[in-house]
């Protein structure tokens, strides 16, 4: 089983918030050592190559590109494809490039809006004020303490530091490109990992998600970044799928 996580931007220039957490917690969740070890490098590759890229020009076509090149250049099959936050967009991407490859999805409290909507229409009311004001020039900037409210409310003060130490700018594309769900229509196995204490993307808009995305439910008692706060349960979810 080869789990590849889907960071949901395109820059991933180390050690960024999206990069690091997942090296973090690839290491705790991936069974064989030197395993973990090629998903580190991989991922301070990746981040090494795109640091050119003008986040403004970033879309959802070129996250699952991205994504599905990866896969590719490694010749990897048996994949299982997570997605996390605006991950649930590009996942339905790579799963139609790649169908062949993936043997499971999960989706940790991921955006899924309707498809043919934007993520932006999907976000919640009391965290959509602060996204929306976030936007300008094609980039979307998170401030301390939206990122600290959205982000952290489940988090020691060390996780936090953690957390705010590696919020980066982001594309607004993203957020506000027209969403292609098609690739949930294939008949790829898929979970959905609903995090109840998550006040970036609540629990009833990710049972919203898990409807759209018709899959299977697992419930974890964290925030919206649970690889950091709780990395060993997110982790058991995952390594239960190859038992």
């Amino acid at each position: 089983m080869y789990i590849v996580p889907v960071l949901g931007k395109k820059k991933l220039s180390p050690p960024t918030q999206e990069a690091q957490r997942w090296i973090d917690f690839c290491v705790r969740c991936v069974a064989e050592y030197d395993v973990s070890l090629q998903v580190e490098s991989q991922i301070q590759r990746i981040g090494k190559e795109l640091l050119h890229v003008d986040i403004r020009t970033v879309t959802l076509d070129d996250c699952s590109k991205a994504v599905a090149a990866d896969i590719v250049e490694h010749n990897l099959t048996d994949v299982v494809l997570v997605g996390h936050s605006f991950g649930g967009v590009t996942v339905p991407r790579v799963m139609a490039l790649l169908p062949e490859r993936i043997r499971h999805v999960v989706l940790l409290s991921a955006v899924v809006p309707e498809d043919g909507t934007r993520v932006l229409d999907q976000i919640d009311p009391d965290v959509r004020t602060s996204v929306e004001s976030g936007i300008a020039g094609g980039v979307y900037t998170v401030g301390v303490d939206a990122a600290r409210y959205m982000l952290c409310n489940d988090a020691d003060e060390d996780q936090s530091d953690f957390i705010l130490g590696r919020v980066v700018d982001d594309a607004a594309a993203l957020l506000t490109e027209t969403v292609d769900l098609s690739g949930y229509r294939l008949p790829v196995p898929r979970t959905y990992v609903q995090l109840s204490r998550d006040q970036c993307y609540p629990p009833d808009l990710q049972a919203k998600s898990t409807e759209r995305t018709a899959a299977d439910v697992a419930t974890l008692d964290a925030g919206h970044m649970a690889m950091v706060t709780i990395p060993d349960q997110v982790a058991e979810v995952l390594n239960r799928l190859d038992r």
